[in-house]
């Protein structure tokens, strides 16, 4: 045997290589949306659950892994919901409005919870019992005149 028949073609491996990747990204591309269908699935199961004033935890390990990504969600999705609400809305509601989206607010009592990511940001103002109201924004996405500990206005 020569050694030129024991060598690859490159331009061959690379066609071989290019579809064996097209193959595995097409899989990875359904196994993301089976992903994502997934977790709409679960918030809304949870997000029902906290309708029917069911106790919720969150027992997967998965998901606590993301626990402070899923408070600026929170905070994110609340600052969307009140811009459309300039009059606010009672925390109860927000908390309907978070479980429409497919956001699930954790822990035994999510009213508490949410009320507290809401204490600790700049963007929101408590002005009644329970009722909050998103602060005019300014450029960087804080509120003008913002006093809260952690902003770099100060």
């Amino acid at each position: 045997m020569t050694s030129g028949q024991n060598q690859i073609n490159p331009k061959v491996e690379i066609r071989r290589l290019e579809v064996r990747l097209e193959v595995i990204e097409k899989r990875m591309n359904e196994l993301s949306d089976l992903t994502a269908e997934r977790e709409k699935i679960r918030q809304k199961i949870l997000g029902l659950r906290l309708f029917l004033g069911e106790p919720t935890r969150e027992a997967d390990p998965d998901r606590r892994s993301s626990r402070r990504s899923k408070g600026k969600v929170i905070r994110d999705a609340v600052a969307r919901i009140l811009k459309d609400h300039p009059q606010g809305l009672y925390y109860k509601e927000l908390l309907t409005a978070l479980a429409n989206e497919g956001i699930h607010v954790s822990g035994e009592r999510p009213g508490y919870n949410l009320i507290a990511h809401l204490s600790l940001d700049s963007r929101f103002q408590n002005v009644g019992r329970g009722t909050w109201m998103v602060m005019q924004q300014t450029v960087d996405g804080h509120a003008a005149g913002d006093s809260k500990p952690g902003n770099s206005e100060q």
